[in-house]
């Protein structure tokens, strides 16, 4: 208490000092031995958790090196037509950079007029119901030259089922 001697706070102090000290409480020691194997788990979680992550990135790294290695035309197209991506050999066989392709509707860049509008109807009405359609085009090249093209679309489902996307394979 305020105030204090000089000499009650010496004695205070050397009572202090005269007693055992006291260790920490079981319940804190319980309490912290807690901590430390919640600890340990959520380390080893996150490392687990690390490893298949890096596991599923590589898995990708491959599957995205195969399409751009790929020597047949690649393009992704979402549901409606419009391209998300195409692989150097669509580029080499179109002469249509990813840049200019992106965006764009495959007809708007390709559809060269030479087939009956029924080809694309029976095509569009293939992929759509979910199935892999095959056929034959003549396209149109970015420098407007004609070529055939052999080509298989494959429809991409999401987890509910639903087609969002397309997947062309196409060979001159």
């Amino acid at each position: 208490k305020k105030p204090a001697s000089v000499k009650t706070i010496i004695t205070a102090l050397h009572e202090v000092i005269a007693k055992p000290h006291a260790g920490p409480r079981p319940e804190t020691l319980q309490e912290i031995e807690v901590l430390k194997e919640y600890s340990e788990r959520l380390v080893f979680k996150l490392e687990e958790k690390n490893m298949e992550l890096q596991a599923q990135t590589e898995a990708l790294r491959l599957q995205s090196t195969a399409l751009t290695a790929a020597a047949n035309a690649i393009l992704i197209a979402n549901r409606d037509g419009t391209i998300v991506w195409v692989n150097p050999a669509f580029t080499t066989l179109t002469g249509y950079t990813l840049a200019e392709a992106v965006g764009k509707n495959s007809r708007d860049l390709v559809k060269s007029g030479q087939q009956e509008r029924a080809v694309y109807e029976e095509m569009w009405a293939t992929i759509l119901a979910g199935r892999v359609w095959h056929g034959q085009f003549v396209n149109r090249r970015k420098d407007g030259s004609l070529y055939p093209e052999e080509q298989t679309i494959t429809p991409v489902r999401d987890a509910n089922g639903e087609i969002t996307h397309f997947i062309a394979i196409k060979q001159d």
